[in-house]
């Protein structure tokens, strides 16, 4: 990602000598560095320059997403879905970041969307995560079983603790440390 920074070949405070169709990729880039405030920045410009890019707005929302701006994420989000319905990196991430505004049924309904497209999509793990919150536990129970025939990972390992501690009536909170703890 640095090279894609350099493949630019100038340094952010020179970015209105880039071709503008560019401001996206380059805010995506600046991004990709953690350089969020300045992605932000480079990626409004291409807004400006394209106000109907929904990669511009995809784009923005997940720098605005990983600042920690949730609720500026996912309406940039929504924007670049309404411009492109089948623009399924957003929804991806539209799901991930309305998990972490705490609107877990509309992430779960992003999941299930994904999901029913391609069953072997990323958001697999992220679907049973939310099932669990959700309490939704014979659901979850089936989704991990079938996760964990594709192989384990130590994720799979603590969803299924956290799994074991809400139905032994455990709280959330509680389920997570006693999960993390086995």
């Amino acid at each position: 990602n640095a090279n894609a920074i350099k493949d630019f070949g100038r340094e952010f405070d020179d970015f209105d000598l880039i071709d503008k169709w560019q401001y996206k990729y380059y805010g995506d880039a600046l991004a990709c560095e953690q350089r969020y405030p300045e992605a932000i920045r480079v990626l409004d410009a291409a807004l400006e320059y394209d106000p109907n890019s929904a990669v511009a707005f995809a784009f923005r929302g997940a720098a605005l997403g990983s600042s920690g701006e949730y609720s500026a994420a996912v309406t940039d989000l929504n924007r670049a879905i309404e411009l492109s319905p089948d623009y399924l990196w957003a929804r991806r991430e539209r799901a991930r970041y309305l998990r972490c505004a705490d609107r877990i049924q509309e992430a779960l309904n992003d999941c299930e969307y994904l999901l029913a497209l391609n069953p072997k999509d990323s958001v697999r793990i992220l679907h049973l995560e939310l099932l669990i919150r959700l309490r939704r536990t014979q659901q979850a129970e089936a989704d991990l079983a079938e996760v964990r025939s594709s192989g384990e990972s130590p994720y799979y390992v603590y969803l299924g603790g956290l799994l074991s501690e809400i139905k032994d009536g455990f709280g959330l909170i509680e389920a997570t440390e006693r999960a993390l703890a086995e």
